[in-house]
């Protein structure tokens, strides 16, 4: 049985991500990616840092990431409030909160799925875009509610990401 993409092309073989490729083919777009030991990719776009997350269950899923968007943040009730404007207001992105050594910790993502990486490359600088929107989209929810806080010392991306 043929695969079908969102386009309704049927595919005559089974999906295929991998980081590997990934790597490759940001690396050809001009990113600098790095691929870590849990093997998700870190790379910088317009001054940020985001990683690519992938699901070893789900071989089409891939999580674009930016993560720790407000360091400064430490009450949940105020985390949950900004990302659930994002939530509303932006296209694509989604923001959500996990609980990292009792700290909230919040992540602008897009989530999508892909047959093949080439279908991935195509869409990247928009998702990269829509990610960057519902960032400036918290921080500008945060200024305007509660003023920016000073900035609190960055985690470790291996306490973030696990």
């Amino acid at each position: 049985m043929a695969v079908k993409t969102a386009v309704n092309k049927p595919y005559s073989e089974e999906p295929r991500i991998s980081a590997h490729d990934m790597v490759e083919s940001l690396a050809q777009e001009g990113f600098r990616p790095e691929l870590d030991d849990d093997g998700d990719i870190k790379f910088k776009w317009e001054g940020r840092v985001y990683y690519l997350r992938f699901d070893d269950n789900d071989p089409t899923f891939i999580r674009l990431c930016a993560i720790n968007i407000a360091p400064q943040l430490e009450v949940f009730e105020q985390a949950y409030r900004y990302c659930n404007a994002v939530n509303t207001d932006i296209k694509v992105a989604k923001a959500f909160c996990v609980d990292r050594q009792s700290k909230p910790i919040v992540w602008v993502t897009a989530e999508c799925r892909y047959q093949h990486t080439t279908e991935f490359a195509i869409h990247l600088l928009d998702l990269l875009s829509g990610v960057r929107a519902g960032v400036n989209h918290f921080r500008e929810v945060l200024e305007a509610a509660d003023g920016l806080p000073e900035p609190a010392a960055e985690l470790p991306s291996s306490i973030l990401l696990n």
